[in-house]
């Protein structure tokens, strides 16, 4: 680096260790208060990221499961990147209650009006709770418990 860049750039960093703040003149500022993180893009407030309930189910206005997870976590439908061995990544595993049903398209069949909840979960996640993930996420679709049945 030449003398004279280095020359600034010392200049640079005691100036700005000098600078005051506002919040610095006076007493101590306390701390800010951890935002809470802001959902994704069409996401409800107040609504985990890897999870969609009963209630938004209710609200999303469709019939079948594929389309509730389009309308409310696209992100759990795509397949993005390599896997850290340098494989393409594969689309999610479906999985309702314990049974595995296989791939996204799964999905369209199911009834939206039958199922209580819809979870998603990493490759690490998946592979650590369900047996025959191996190297795929997992939707994971609860099934409503209804009365009478």
């Amino acid at each position: 680096m030449p003398r004279h860049t280095a020359t600034i750039l010392v200049i640079s960093l005691a100036a700005a260790c000098g600078t005051k703040t506002p919040a610095s003149e006076g007493a101590a500022a306390a701390p800010a208060p951890a935002a809470a993180p802001a959902p994704a893009a069409g996401q409800p407030r107040g609504s985990s990221r890897d999870v969609i309930t009963r209630a938004e189910i209710e609200q999303a206005g469709v019939t079948n499961v594929y389309d509730v997870v389009n309308r409310l976590r696209p992100n759990f439908l795509r397949v993005e990147g390599r896997t850290s061995m340098g494989q393409v990544a594969q689309a999610p595993l479906v999985r309702l209650d314990a049974s595995t049903l296989g791939d996204i398209d799964a999905m369209r069949s199911l009834d939206a009006n039958s199922v209580q909840e819809i979870r998603y979960y990493s490759i690490v996640e998946a592979e650590s709770r369900f047996s025959g993930a191996r190297g795929r996420p997992v939707i994971h679709i609860t099934s409503r418990k209804l009365s009478g049945t």
